[in-house]
């Protein structure tokens, strides 16, 4: 059984719906998972231990929030080389 780690960023709630229904989904094939928003991660060394990696965000005048872009550069010092990983930004609906 493999464990995940699905952060998010939402501000409407949308995109954290989104996250909860990718981590049942997960849960269904039988692993664990872990749901955290992207602003209760502070350090790099929270984002080791997991075998694979959900990250997910909406999108505001075609940009990423500025939160997002500074979780990615933490995460980009963590060890996740190796490691399965995705990433969803979500287009806001007119």
């Amino acid at each position: 059984m493999k464990k995940v780690l699905i952060s998010y960023f939402s501000r409407t709630g949308k995109t954290q719906q989104m996250a909860e229904y990718i981590a049942e989904g997960v849960r269904i094939s039988g692993h664990n998972v872990e749901l955290k928003k992207i602003s209760d991660i502070k350090s790099e060394k929270e984002l080791t231990g997991y075998d694979g990696y959900v990250f997910g965000a909406p999108t505001y005048h075609r940009a990423m929030p500025g939160p997002v872009e500074t979780f990615l550069f933490l995460a980009q010092k963590a060890p996740l080389q190796g490691r399965l990983g995705g990433f969803r930004f979500l287009y806001p609906q007119r």
